[in-house]
């Protein structure tokens, strides 16, 4: 560096360095996530479902729900088979996706018109005195 009394006083005595680089990904790997559906591309790949396709069967749950939350069959829009795809049962008519008959009171939950009147499915948390008011 320079000194008070060197003949380069105020010169700038530095030096500077860079590096500059380019990652390129062509494709994507297992453990990518392309579709932004909570499963990653391997899993898709093991399930059968489109990693490019955050909703493989179109009913209205990500496949990433389907799959963690609901338990249903991401390939499936019904995955019980009773009239109702899984997506409307969860959001709509808050039955279970996974029964045919949610409050086991012999209607299928195609045909049951009581729904409002009984808490039907809950998939997160236990039930309690305030969850259905």
């Amino acid at each position: 560096g320079n000194k008070p009394n060197s003949p380069n006083v105020g010169v700038f005595d530095w030096y500077a360095t860079g590096k500059a680089g380019f990652n390129f990904y062509l494709g994507s790997s297992d453990s990518d996530d392309n579709d932004g559906d909570g499963l990653t591309n391997g899993e898709e790949k093991k399930l059968g479902t489109d990693p490019n396709k955050a909703d493989t069967d179109g009913d209205g749950l990500m496949d990433g729900e389907e799959v963690n939350v609901y338990k249903t069959d991401a390939k499936k829009t019904d995955s019980d088979g009773d009239g109702l795809n899984d997506g409307d049962e969860v959001k709509t008519h808050k039955t279970d996706p996974n029964k045919t008959d949610t409050d086991g009171d012999g209607l299928g939950d195609a045909c049951d018109n009581d729904q409002p009147a009984k808490p039907r499915f809950q998939p997160r948390g236990p039930v309690t005195s305030n969850s259905w008011r």
